[in-house]
């Protein structure tokens, strides 16, 4: 709660419409660096800050099956485009063996920051990246699809660009097996193309 109250605090300030950028970078940095410390307490996956989220500061979105939620936002600049910031917590069981024929499970939460590169990306349509080469949006629905092999998280996203345009993407997110996340996915048919993920951009 503690730790809530200061996130809460920094919101206030950094999302203001009047806001130059260089305090939005200076009070988004205090952000991260609050919420990554929030994040790595035990049990901090159970806690909801849902103050946060009901005032629309930040996006809490929990997976259908428990396994991860993603902590997103963004912050607008002053030349009409956005930043897009946040974290992966995904919790997973460990087992540890405890002698020859007893086992301990215990429940460890893995976090990964969401560092955007998308001014870098080239080709954002067919590109696979990891969380430190995200590009950049503001999530707001998760959809669970389970295949023999792999479970598939599609996720419903927003984009602002710029002045003229806005965006609505529908990206992947699957995770390999040390758990690490990816982005994009082959599993996308559409006239003819075959896109890592979809990108509509409307004015």
């Amino acid at each position: 709660n503690a730790y809530q109250d200061s996130l809460k605090n920094i919101c206030s300030k950094l999302f203001k419409p009047d806001n130059k950028d260089a305090v939005n970078e200076k009070l988004n940095e205090q952000l991260l660096t609050t919420f990554e410390t929030a994040l790595n307490l035990p049990n901090s996956f159970d806690f909801a800050f849902d103050s946060l989220s009901v005032l629309k500061y930040i996006s809490i979105l929990v997976s259908p099956d428990n396994k991860f939620r993603i902590i997103n936002w963004n912050v607008p600049k002053n030349d009409g485009t956005q930043l897009y910031y946040g974290f992966i917590q995904e919790k997973y069981e460990q087992v540890i063996k405890k002698g020859l024929f007893k086992k301990q499970r215990t429940e460890v939460v893995q976090l990964y920051p969401l560092i955007d590169k998308s001014a870098e990306t080239k080709n954002p349509d067919n590109a696979i990246t990891d969380n430190k080469k995200w590009y950049g949006m503001l999530y707001y629905k998760i959809i669970l699809k389970k295949t023999k092999s792999k479970k598939y998280y599609t996720l419903l996203a927003w984009d602002g660009n710029d002045k003229l345009t806005r965006k609505k993407i529908i990206d992947v997110l699957t995770f390999d097996n040390n758990g690490t996340p990816r982005f994009g996915a082959d599993i996308f048919n559409m006239q003819k193309k075959y896109p890592k993920r979809i990108i509509f951009e409307y004015s």
